[in-house]
């Protein structure tokens, strides 16, 4: 389950995207192993496996949550590592925030598409 310490940032996530079940949709996913948590005091991320039917394996990061300014690109660069050497092939997440959209062509990904207004990025 989601620690305490980020239940604010999730609500607050739930209603800045118009996703009032949010919180729901998390526990039930973690609860049922379609989804798993990567966290410490300064962070926390849920992944998703996001993997094709043609057996090509990939990381969505559905939630990214920091509570740390010192945070940087470099701190997030580890979930690349943590996923190649885990046998994924790509990782995705989807964003609206013009920001993550300027970044992360920077950092190698790729937009693949739109879902309901959210950018997809995937990196290889």
């Amino acid at each position: 389950m989601i620690p305490d310490k980020f239940l604010p940032d999730i609500a607050r996530l739930s209603e800045r995207y118009g996703k009032p079940n949010l919180l729901a949709n998390l526990n039930e996913a973690l609860s049922n192993d379609k989804a798993f948590l990567l966290w410490q005091d300064r962070f926390l991320f849920v992944f998703k496996d996001c993997s094709k039917p043609t057996g090509d394996h990939g990381l969505f990061i559905w939630i990214g949550i920091h509570k740390d300014k010192t945070l940087s690109i470099a701190d997030y660069l580890k979930i690349e590592r943590m996923a190649k050497h885990s046998g994924y092939k790509y990782i995705q997440f989807e964003t609206k925030r013009s920001g993550f959209n300027k970044l992360a062509s920077k950092h190698g990904y790729h937009a693949i598409g739109l879902r309901n207004g959210f950018t997809i990025w995937e990196k290889r």
